[in-house]
């Protein structure tokens, strides 16, 4: 049996004092492979990554929600909020890495400096051929390490950014449609990318994305976030019997049974609205 990663119960998701965005009555992630997170948009699938994250102050409620290191005690998400915000800064920064759509490279250092810069942040020295590898496999000519970010076209900016968070030391990898920008051939060897250096360092990858076909192609666990109307209100509920996983012959199973085509499958799930069953 995998270790436990994140235990989820009874999380109830929201923004100040709005409405309630995302209901999770049970979720298991468990350690190492690649995690997606799929539904239609606006159900909560980067609320779920802001909260896992410790992003932004989400959590309304939750009996349970525990993150697992590799070493030492489970540790309560929900307490850290009660830390000042350097102590969560530096938790995010001990145990988390993170990438997003928007890049959010430092427009004054170069390429390379910003692929670099959480390594060396973190003590690492002798990083400059391992990234050069990696620019290698996703097609960034080796000129684009010293070039200005001004002088990148978005998806070469794209990729520079998915480079950055592998660099980072982290137990775990949260992605915000980090393939968003890029075609199909280059989203495929990115994720070929973050799945062999997951499987390498026993670590865990968490990916939000629409789209289906590579969460098919690649997931080891997918966390489908269905939508619901309560009282008129359109919110996201997390199902656990839904939760696709991968087995070791390459197919996917949900709950027991067979699911022979994965993104098909979630397809007739997601646009409908979903009735909970009643306890």
């Amino acid at each position: 049996m995998q270790q436990p990663l994140f235990r989820i119960e009874e999380l109830h998701c929201a923004y100040g004092n709005g409405p309630k965005v995302l209901y999770v009555p049970q979720l298991h992630i468990e350690r190492g492979g690649l995690v997606f997170i799929v539904g239609s948009s606006g159900v909560g699938k980067s609320t779920l990554l802001e909260t896992l994250g410790l992003m932004n102050r989400t959590i309304r409620s939750a009996s349970r929600l525990d993150f697992f290191p590799a070493e030492g005690r489970p540790k309560p998400l929900k307490a850290c909020w009660a830390q000042p915000d350097q102590a969560r800064a530096s938790f995010r920064q001990q145990y988390f890495s993170f990438v997003f759509q928007q890049t959010n490279l430092m427009p004054n250092f170069t390429a390379g400096e910003n692929m670099m810069a959480p390594a060396l942040l973190n003590g690492q020295i002798g990083i400059q051929d391992k990234i050069r590898a990696y620019m290698a496999q996703l097609k960034l000519p080796p000129e684009s390490f010293g070039a200005s970010i001004s002088d990148l076209s978005g998806g070469q900016r794209q990729r520079l950014a998915f480079i950055r968070g592998l660099m980072a030391p982290h137990e775990v990898l949260f992605g915000d449609e980090p393939t968003g920008n890029l075609d199909r051939h280059t989203a495929h060897s990115c994720m070929e990318l973050l799945k062999r250096e997951l499987r390498n360092d026993d670590r865990t990858g968490i990916i939000v994305s629409h789209d289906l076909a590579l969460a098919d192609a690649f997931a080891d666990q997918i966390v489908p976030i269905l939508l619901t109307m309560n009282d008129g209100r359109t919110s996201g509920f997390i199902d656990h019997q839904q939760v696709l996983h991968r087995e070791a012959t390459g197919s996917f199973h949900c709950n027991g049974e067979p699911v022979p085509n994965a993104e098909q499958w979630l397809a007739a799930r997601l646009d409908t609205p979903y009735q909970p069953a009643k306890a």
